[in-house]
């Protein structure tokens, strides 16, 4: 894996930077040790730049309960859960479509499998457009504001509510881009 990343930086150097990359630890050291080891040394701090960074994952997501802190190994910690605050969560409003055309809520987040309560209509049935706006949709939205959270949700470390900012720019139409 170090000489397949290193190949990746040395041919975006060779071409003069033209891609942004951001190498991503989900790492079991921490990164202090990550960062004085001879594979980070040789081949990838000598490659780092304004268009090459690094991030290190110190706090681990839980996958919607499914995994426990006992999962975790060496220095991994667990994420603490938010607040489980009365508004719904940004990631209600990024669909995942499915192979089989099933539409979900949530894209980025299941628990033990993506034909869960967060699926709200079918392609061969209706468009994007239309499931966005359908009942089924609604309900699981309109829910967090009483307390009434999928499943899915309900012990998901993910969890990021709608706020003022997140609607000012999905009403300017700019690309949403998802915290880590």
């Amino acid at each position: 894996m170090i000489s397949a990343v290193r190949n990746l930086l040395d041919y975006n150097r060779s071409k003069g930077e033209p891609a942004r990359i951001a190498v991503r630890f989900r790492n079991a050291q921490k990164p202090s040790q990550i960062i004085r080891s001879k594979d980070f040394k040789e081949s990838i701090k000598p490659y780092l730049s304004d268009r090459v960074r690094i991030n290190f994952t110190v706090d681990f997501d839980n996958w919607g309960g499914t995994i426990k802190p006992g999962d975790l190994k060496g220095n991994m910690r667990m994420r603490v859960l938010p607040p489980a605050l009365n508004i719904p969560c940004q990631r209600l409003f990024d669909y995942a479509v499915r192979h089989d055309g099933s539409v979900r809520l949530c894209g980025c987040r299941l628990t033990r499998t993506d034909l869960d309560d967060l699926v709200v209509g079918h392609l061969k049935e209706k468009s994007i457009a239309e499931i966005s706006r359908s009942d089924e949709a609604w309900k699981i939205i309109k829910g967090f504001y009483s307390g009434q959270r999928p499943e899915t949700c309900r012990q998901c470390s993910f969890y990021q509510p709608v706020d003022q900012e997140w609607l000012a720019t999905r009403a300017r139409g700019e690309n949403m881009t998802m915290p880590e």
